[in-house]
This record gives structure tokens, sequence and C-alpha cells, in this order.
């Protein structure tokens, strides 16, 4: 009897450990599709873009978001990394940068013209990417349910 309800015991202990472990992977998985996106106009009047995988610590510094390494340049570059992306991957369009956070900035972060904007959520939300901003964050993320233009 003893060996049975100590084998019964060890068994829901590994039970239980491999569901929080495949919970726990699950989580990482997750956070892995997600992304920071950040526009603003460069010095030659172009929009700049940085679009980079999620920290899950708040904003980027100045440093990351800026880094010239990185940096896409124009609406074309960015749909090609957004292209890139795995499907069902989700990016938060930040309008700023978090104060004190890195080096001073390069470029004033900012939304570009509503237009070019929703030109951008289309092309994403037509690659099942799904973006969403600070001022809509509630608005529907991929095509099916968002709301038609």
């Amino acid at each position: 009897m003893r060996k049975t309800r100590s084998i019964l015991l060890i068994a829901i202990a590994l039970l239980t450990a491999a569901t929080g472990l495949a919970a726990q992977q699950q989580g990482v998985t997750a956070n892995l599709n997600l992304y920071e996106l950040y526009s603003w106009i460069d010095t030659d009047g172009e929009w700049r873009f940085s679009l980079q995988p999620a920290t899950g610590e708040g904003n980027l510094s100045s440093d990351q978001v800026f880094d010239p390494k990185i940096t896409l340049k124009g609406v074309k570059d960015l749909k090609k990394k957004i292209a890139a992306l795995p499907q069902g991957s989700s990016i938060s369009w930040a309008n700023q940068l978090e104060p004190g956070n890195g080096t001073k900035p390069k470029g004033i972060i900012a939304y570009p013209p509503e237009k070019m904007k929703r030109d951008i959520q289309g092309y994403a939300w037509r690659h099942n990417v799904g973006v969403t901003t600070k001022e809509e964050p509630d608005l529907a993320i991929f095509p099916e349910d968002s709301p038609k233009h």
C-alpha cells in the first residue's frame, strides 16, 4: 500500500512539474512574438522606424531605438521587416520614449501621418501581424475584427 501511495505521489509531482514547465515555455514563446515599434522623421525629412522584440520591461532606451545598425529607412524597409515576423506576432507602436531612458534621442518619436499609419497597420494585418497604438489600445488587432477603412 505504501509503495502504491509513494508512486502515486511521485506521479502527481512529476505531472505538476511538467504542466508548470509547459506553461512557462508557452509564456516565453509568446513573448518572442511581441514587438515594439517606434517612428520618427530623420534630419533628411524621411520617416525612420525601429522594430524590435519587446523587452517586457517597458520602453526601449533611446540608444536601442536610434541604433543606426537596425534603423529601418522608410515604409518599404519597415514592411519587409513586418513580413518577416512570425504570423500571429503583435506590435505595440509607441509614440514616445520614457524620459531619461538612454542618451539624448536623435529624433522625436511620433506617429506618421494617419494615411501612412493606416497603410502600415493594414499591411501588417494582411500578414497576420497585429498592431496596436497608444492612441488605440483597444483597437482590434487583426483585420477580421478591425473596423473597415
